[in-house]
């Protein structure tokens, strides 16, 4: 008879002699990523259907006309009706035609796809919001790939599509990488582990009872550095995040291991190997974009983190974003997923010259202007969102290929990798100044308005609502209680950011709790999601965009209920001043006028620090749209010296300044100067036709 063992810590089963005849590897197997990948490959072997679409370059423009508007969802945070799924729910025709209402296209659902990790024959839940995918297949929580398929349907029909996730830098604990820490077969090749010979066992840190790992300590990291097995310190995402020792693990092959693993987040996110000679992190992450476009019908994909694709072996880089390893990687998957029929962007919140070199994506999530219009909006300051745009436009970057995106499942972000850097000064408030002076007084600001008993920190960021953030910068201390005065100046706030994103060239993203002004949900409830101290819990509240479903009660999955300020979508589109029927009434006016198309040509340098100005030249000769916002409590007026601009000519525009909204003439140009009279919070959208 075989000795069976069994290892406590990591929850694995092996065989010792014959690792083949094991149910449990064999169950390890049949349930892995990999297995199931390499069966999905072979259906798309030498078929016509890999040469139908053009994939050796981005197609932005091809997008922003199809699909300029985007819609997140969050599945943890989507109220359904008892017994119906995340999935089932986003298939109603209700929903759909409400989004062709307000004029949005795109469904991006998130990650949906099973996730977790494995302990003995119990799969275990998501540690990181369903980014630690260990299936291909969708999450039985959130609905079916059949579901997934009715879905894409149904979004089909009011030509839209649904949008999913790639993870390609890590997975979770699941079958692949148990079978990885047993050295079954090529799967130790998907990630980036590392045997260590028993003799440097006392180099590793002790493992507490009960844990799957513990993480190296800066010293271990040197010392295993010397002795050949690692590259040091590698670039990482959390402070968490770096080398992890495993306690002793019996393998497949009967032999006693111990062994390092790599993660850029955290410890139940190891990361793939995307060097690795055997290329199964190729085979599995390729398996994963085919199967998401072609069998589940998937129009598009976000792809997560793709800086954290690859460690390197450098002293001077491997410490930073920008890997050789992760720009080649991005740009591979990039063109299989054109090649396929869809398109892709990706998150980049990195410094300006790495947005260029990771060009393979249609588009990129706008990490440059994001923190800097919500924070105008926070400080009645647009300084730092001049800057930005200032800087932007030195570098070459082109707004058409970001998606300007309001709240999203994160935290509201405040890396700004772009100013974190004293050797060159940029202006503010008059003066010249290190940019990374800049960068310390804007997170002092942050900190100091942003944070408090309803908003917490995280990272460099604010993990809360884009209400409870904007409540915070009006001094609001009962977010709970709010006067109808207080949500209605949240309301003029959030609507600045909204038009803001909408008026800039590129992609219009929102999210449902942007729709309903959701408030972050307090720590009652969620005291075990915050226990490893992720408090981006606190800005994930569920809500039910119609209405019709107010109970958490039989939905475990789902996240408590937030306190919404706007209320469901069907009643704002039935209010001419609610924040839905303004959202709708800003995508109209940008749909006709091709917003998403148009090329920046301008931004003025405003004479009152809470204004913001931008020239933007419309497609098909339609003439030059000005966005001018006023963040301020108080009314000013901007005069603009249009003869100075040297990017356009007075004599091939009209003189009068039309609203585009109303189609009334707001002011006209006069001796090369036009005058904009902005209230207090307040936008204007004005049309230069051509002549």
């Amino acid at each position: 008879m075989e000795k069976q063992t069994k290892d406590v810590n990591s929850g694995t089963e092996t065989v010792q002699g014959s690792p083949r005849s094991s149910s449990y590897i064999k169950w390890l197997e049949k349930n892995s990523m990999f297995y199931n990948a390499r069966q999905i490959l072979k259906d798309f072997i030498g078929t016509k259907n890999e040469w139908q679409h053009p994939f050796s370059y981005p197609i932005t423009e091809e997008v922003l006309k199809k699909y300029p508007v985007m819609f997140t969802a969050y599945p943890h945070s989507t109220l359904t009706a008892e017994g119906q799924s995340f999935l089932k729910y986003y298939s109603q025709k209700e929903i759909w035609k409400i989004f062709e209402e307000i004029g949005i296209q795109i469904l991006h659902t998130c990650p949906v796809k099973k996730s977790g990790g494995v302990k003995k024959y119990e799969f275990t839940p998501t540690i990181d919001g369903y980014f630690d995918r260990i299936a291909l297949q969708v999450a039985p929580e959130f609905g079916s790939d059949e579901e997934y398929r009715k879905l894409a349907g149904t979004a089909g029909e009011y030509g839209g599509i649904v949008l999913g996730d790639i993870v390609p830098g890590h997975t979770g604990k699941g079958p692949d990488f148990m079978l990885a820490l047993m050295f079954y077969e090529n799967y130790a090749g998907l990630y980036d582990i590392v045997e260590i010979e028993k003799e440097d066992w006392p180099l590793l840190p002790e493992i507490e009872k009960g844990k799957e790992s513990a993480h190296l300590s800066s010293e271990q990291i040197s010392l295993l550095r010397e002795k050949g097995y690692i590259p040091g310190p590698c670039f990482k995402a959390f402070d968490e995040g770096g080398w992890s020792a495993t306690p002793e693990i019996i393998g497949a092959d009967g032999k006693t291991r111990r062994i390092l693993f790599f993660h850029a987040f955290k410890s139940g996110q190891p990361s793939l190997n995307w060097t690795s000679p055997t290329a199964a992190a190729s085979q599995l992450i390729n398996a994963d974009i085919v199967q998401s476009l072609c069998q589940l019908g998937a129009g598009a994909l976000r792809l997560d983190a793709t800086p954290f694709c690859g460690i390197i072996v450098d002293p001077e880089t491997q410490s930073e974003p920008g890997s050789p390893v992760s720009i080649y990687t991005t740009k591979m998957l990039a063109g299989l997923i054109r090649k396929y029929g869809g398109w892709s962007y990706q998150e980049l919140n990195t410094p300006f010259e790495l947005v260029k070199k990771y060009s393979g994506s249609d588009l990129y999530y706008d990490f440059f202007t994001r923190p800097a219009i919500e924070h105008a909006a926070l400080t009645g300051d647009a300084s730092f969102l001049y800057i930005m745009n200032e800087l932007m436009t030195n570098h070459g970057i082109d707004q058409k290929m970001l998606i300007h995106d309001t709240q999203n499942h994160d935290e509201i972000t405040y890396g700004i990798p772009q100013l974190d850097d004293p050797s060159f000064n940029v202006e503010y408030h008059g003066k010249e100044m290190p940019a990374s002076e800049v960068r310390k007084i804007i997170l002092e600001q942050k900190d100091q308005i942003a944070v408090n008993s309803y908003n917490k920190g995280f990272t460099d960021g604010v993990a809360t609502t884009i209400a409870g953030y904007l409540a915070a910068g009006l001094e609001v201390k009962d977010i709970y209680n709010l006067t109808e005065r207080e949500k209605q100046k949240i309301q003029e706030l959030h609507t600045l950011i909204i038009f803001y994103n909408a008026m800039q060239p590129g992609l219009f993203g929102i999210s449902g709790w942007d729709m309903v002004g959701a408030l972050p949900i307090p720590e009652g409830g969620i005291e075990e999601l915050l226990e490893d101290g992720d408090t981006r819990w606190h800005n994930r509240g569920s809500y039910d965009l119609l209405g019709n479903n107010t109970s958490t009660e039989n939905l475990p999955t789902v996240l408590p209920k937030c306190k919404m300020i706007y209320g469901p979508v069907p009643q704002q589109l039935k209010k001419p001043d609610s924040f839905c029927s303004k959202i709708k009434k800003i995508l109209s006016a940008r749909t006709k006028y091709k917003i998403q198309l148009s090329d920046q040509v301008a931004v003025i340098k405003p004479q009152n620090t809470s204004a913001f100005i931008s020239l933007q030249r419309l497609p098909d000769n339609k003439g030059i749209e000005i966005s001018a916002l006023n963040f301020g409590n108080k009314e000013v007026t901007e005069t603009l010296k249009l003869s100075d601009i040297k990017q356009i000519e007075l004599k091939n525009y009209s003189d009068k300044a039309v609203d585009i909204f109303d189609q009334a003439v707001d002011s006209k140009v006069s001796n090369g100067e036009l005058k904009i009279h902005l209230s207090s919070r307040s936008c204007k959208a004005l049309l230069l036709e051509s002549v």
